[in-house]
């Protein structure tokens, strides 16, 4: 089904909202709501009067090429700290920074155990979906 477009205002702020019918049924009706590019997953069901939503996650977005890996921001956002340098190790887990994106802070971890080859960002420097963040190359 096609995607609708809304606009609408929310306690004097306007915002722009994208929906996609994703199935519907007798009993339920199932949707992908966008707010903000923020996805949440909508389920509601003919039965009762109470939608059902669900948060979609972001994944940090990992990119391996041989031995390095190439960490991309999830969502776009401003870095508001840097834990790592070139030449640090690192261990899967391990928090590489902190960016904060509509105002909550988001922790960008380690996918893997390795070395910092390169920190692509500064702090207080915004970035968008898919840039590049931190170079890591695999240890062990």
């Amino acid at each position: 089904m096609p995607k609708r477009r809304f606009k609408v205002r929310f306690e004097e702020k306007p915002y722009e909202v994208e929906v996609s019918i994703n199935r519907t049924s007798s009993t339920n009706i199932s949707m992908t709501v966008t707010i903000e590019g923020k996805k949440y997953n909508v389920s509601i069901s003919r039965e009762t009067t109470t939608p059902s939503i669900k948060e979609e996650k972001k994944k940090i977005q990992v990119k391996p090429s041989g031995k390095e890996f190439i960490v991309k921001s999830p969502l776009p956002g401003k870095i508001l700290s840097v834990s790592v340098s070139p030449g640090k190790e690192v261990l899967q887990g391990d928090i590489l920074l902190v960016m904060e994106s509509m105002k909550m802070e988001n922790e960008i971890r380690s996918p893997v155990k390795g070395v910092v080859k390169e920190v692509k960002v500064r702090v207080g420097e915004s970035v968008s979906t898919e840039d590049t963040l931190v170079v890591l190359v695999r240890s062990g």
